[in-house]
């Protein structure tokens, strides 16, 4: 992977993770010299070689006979549990003993998929015995949905069902290598939560200090931020079934840009112009970070006030003031 210095990642240090620039990374190309032990007070290298967390397995965009299978599959007896804690979010497919059953069950054991199996049995005679097959694991049922794009589950499917993402410690790769590659043009990606996965590893797309920011006027600085002034997810759009977050283009922080202004061409016009439900964030000289909103109800104004400790609240202190987490 092609990354800047200063792109975060989540790193895991025994049972707790943190965030870790680029530049902090260590790899076991630098950990040679002290795997003989030679140097008094060192552990060995594996000890200090940098693991990243990697919830998600990189899977193949649909394609294959097999990818078709199991969609056609889970369209036509499958579903996402929508209830109860424990099972929301899996998938259950259910069919009779026959052909069809065994080649599902083939099928997700080719690609690597771990899944469960139980018998519903009839009281009737007449009728058969249902099997059925649960996919319950979240990153397991993001590589299936995401691979073999059913068309009839994709949009009951919601990723904020499927809640955290637990045992990142165990998915965690060290990294083998990393080296220099001279400058070369890398993308700024943004998203409204802040972070995203990118080939399976968890990233951060922004640093508590912002370090780019464009003047409003003689006063006000905005943040050169993606997403926010337009992350409705009303004026977002799909990609493969998923819904992706609309985004600001280059223009909207250029002063009397004509326009286009964003991706879905449905700002007015450029910053501070926002779509209902965005936001940006503001540098006020003499008064530090704010924030404007375009929310027009007050549960959304009540959601704009920073919460306490949260990195919008901790840019209106002083820097002497932070304190750092203990997480």
């Amino acid at each position: 992977m092609i990354a800047s210095e200063d792109h975060k990642w989540l790193a895991r240090n025994g049972t707790t993770a943190h965030w870790l620039h680029t530049k902090g990374i260590r790899s076991t190309a630098l950990d040679d010299r002290f795997r003989s032990g030679r140097k008094r007070g060192r552990r060995s290298g594996s000890s200090i070689q940098t693991r990243i967390c990697k919830p998600l397995k990189v899977w193949n965009s649909p394609g294959s006979y097999e990818d078709g299978y199991i969609a056609a599959a889970l369209d036509g007896e499958g579903c996402i549990a929508r209830s109860g804690a424990a099972s929301r979010g899996r998938i259950m497919f259910s069919q009779v003993d026959n052909p069809m059953l065994s080649k599902m069950q083939k099928c997700l054991s080719d690609m690597g998929v771990h899944y469960t199996k139980n018998i519903a049995k009839r009281k009737n005679p007449k009728h058969q015995n249902c099997h059925r097959l649960y996919i319950s694991r979240k990153p397991e049922v993001m590589h299936v949905l995401g691979q073999t794009q059913p068309v009839r589950l994709m949009p009951k499917f919601d990723i904020g069902e499927c809640g955290a993402l637990h045992g990142m410690n165990k998915t965690a790769v060290g990294v083998a290598s990393k080296r220099f590659i001279g400058e070369q043009r890398v993308i700024s990606m943004a998203t409204s939560t802040k972070t995203f996965i990118a080939e399976g590893f968890a990233s951060h797309n922004c640093d508590p200090d912002i370090n780019l920011m464009v003047q409003i006027d003689q006063t006000r600085f905005c943040a050169y931020e993606n997403c926010d002034a337009v992350e409705a997810d009303a004026d977002g759009y799909q990609i493969n079934g998923i819904q992706v977050s609309n985004f600001v283009l280059p223009s909207y922080f250029s002063p009397r840009h004509p326009g286009p202004w964003d991706f879905q061409k449905m700002l007015g016009a450029g910053m501070p112009k926002l779509r209902p439900d965005g936001y940006l964030s503001i540098y006020v000289l003499g008064q530090g970070w704010t924030q404007t909103n375009a929310a027009t109800s007050a549960k959304m104004r009540m959601k704009a006030i920073p919460h306490i400790g949260s990195r919008r609240q901790r840019r209106t202190l002083p820097r002497d003031q932070w304190e750092k987490s203990t997480k």
